[in-house]
């Protein structure tokens, strides 16, 4: 398997690759990030350097405030009272891409994307194209970890607030997801965390869901399974985008029915 150090040299050329995109620190438009498992690690370490117990412990119990500019979006718990990042130099890719006309173009009026610094950046050449090689190569890095983008799970990216689920939630109970939670939790001592944690994703009754709509699926039972993907996709605005295409898609071509 792969060593976290290598794993943050990959991460660390990739973000070092990206255009550099001036952020006005409004705040306005950062919403809980999407990371992948070695984003999430990368940004644990450092958690673990520049927070104290206290602070972690705040950061973990901090409730989901709905994001009033973006429905369906949550604003982001690593800003600051002034709407900063307290994390900056640890940001996802997707944070980092935020600001670049590209992202703009991808997403619809509604998204949560920042148009604050669009005009200063019209002279990037970034395509679609160019946006989709570092999603794949940051997806890459994580495949050296777990079963990345595989049934049932389709696990590529999660909210902060669900993979902290992952890590310290007990009622998930999966063996992948166990897996991960050992991974994490042996390579980082957070246990400290584990009597302050509050869950406020309910990813666990979504991944459960998710099991029932397979096993219905092998007992070839469609009702049932039809009824548990719809929960999937309408239950759960806390675990932010996933499984929303994935449910989509399932239901659409193994039923040829709309959600």
């Amino acid at each position: 398997m792969a060593t976290w150090y290598n794993a943050f040299a990959d991460l660390k050329a990739l973000y070092q690759a990206l255009p550099p995109v001036p952020c006005e620190g409004c705040g306005s438009y950062c919403v809980t990030p999407h990371l992948t498992l070695v984003e999430f690690v990368y940004l644990l370490r450092y958690l673990g350097e520049n927070f104290s117990r206290p602070e972690m412990i705040t950061l973990l119990q901090a409730p989901m405030v709905p994001a009033a500019r973006f429905p369906g979006n949550f604003l982001c718990p690593l800003q600051d009272q002034k709407g900063l990042c307290r994390v900056y130099p640890a940001r996802s890719l997707s944070c980092r891409a935020e600001g670049l006309p590209v992202i703009d173009a991808m997403s619809g009026r509604m998204a949560p994307v920042c148009r604050q610094g669009k005009q200063k950046q019209l002279d990037l050449e970034v395509t679609e194209m160019t946006v989709g090689d570092w999603l794949n190569r940051v997806g890459a890095i994580s495949m050296a970890y777990h079963a990345f983008y595989e049934e049932p799970y389709f696990l590529n990216a999660l909210n902060i607030e669900c993979w902290f689920a992952v890590m310290l939630d007990p009622k998930i109970r999966q063996p992948f997801f166990i897996k991960l939670r050992n991974l994490l939790r042996t390579e980082f001592n957070f246990e400290f965390l584990a009597p302050y944690y509050l869950d406020h994703t309910d990813l666990a009754a979504q991944l459960d869901l998710i099991d029932k709509f397979f096993h219905a699926c092998r007992q070839k039972r469609p009702r049932q399974a039809v009824a548990a993907m719809r929960r999937v996709i309408a239950e759960f605005p806390r675990t932010g985008s996933y499984y929303q295409h994935e449910g989509r898609e399932s239901l659409k071509h193994l039923f040829h029915l709309e959600p």
